[in-house]
């Protein structure tokens, strides 16, 4: 299957998500930070991204821009539960700005399953 990378500063989130991933037969590897994750992305460009938006170091929507600057065909999911701005601002920015599906925190398995695998599916 797919090599996924997870990104989140929440420990339980990225584990959680880690696991759901890997029950599905993905590959899950998991960041803690954008940066760390950037560099991740540099190395060995995984097949996917699932970032999280809100991040103390960088956020997850200047992760997606990152990202896209140093691998063009990158494909990336973005997460959100909210916080200083509605998560439905959040996640549409995310989108505007090359995430190709978003997510609302919190959100079912079968969500994620359904969204990672429309981001996996050939364009």
């Amino acid at each position: 299957m797919a090599t996924i990378l997870v990104v989140d500063d929440d420990q339980a989130c990225r584990e959680t998500l880690a696991s759901m991933l890997e029950r599905e037969g993905h590959n899950a590897i998991i960041s803690n930070s954008s940066s760390e994750a950037l560099s991740v992305i540099s190395e060995n460009p995984p097949d996917l991204v699932i970032t999280d938006i809100l991040m103390p170091d960088l956020d997850g929507i200047e992760l997606i821009t990152q990202a896209k600057k140093k691998q063009p065909g990158i494909r990336c999911i973005a997460i959100s539960g909210g916080g200083r701005a509605p998560k439905e601002l959040l996640l549409r920015a995310a989108k505007q700005l090359g995430a190709i599906e978003s997510l609302q925190k919190p959100f079912e398995r079968a969500d994620l399953v359904r969204t990672v695998n429309r981001s996996l599916a050939p364009c």
